[in-house]
């Protein structure tokens, strides 16, 4: 399924550093924060991602999914 059927935006949020948005999860209703890297593949991203992953199981268990949605990487 892809990203546009599982959440829908509803506001941006502010800040630097990735493109964060205020989300509701489709199938559950349950409002999540959606985050798009920005710049793509870069190596600070890669980075980013590969901390993620490594999160212990308990931090990892609050992660929806990390994945690609229209050419950027999400989390």
């Amino acid at each position: 399924m892809d990203f546009d059927r599982k959440y829908e935006l509803i506001e941006p949020l502010p800040g630097a550093g990735p493109d964060s948005f205020r989300a509701r999860q489709t199938s559950t209703g349950r409002e999540v924060t959606v985050h798009f890297l920005v710049g793509g593949q870069t190596p600070e991203n890669e980075k980013l991602l590969a901390r993620l992953r490594a999160l212990p199981p308990d931090s990892m268990a609050r992660l929806i999914e990390i994945g690609r949605a229209s050419c950027r990487e999400r989390v």
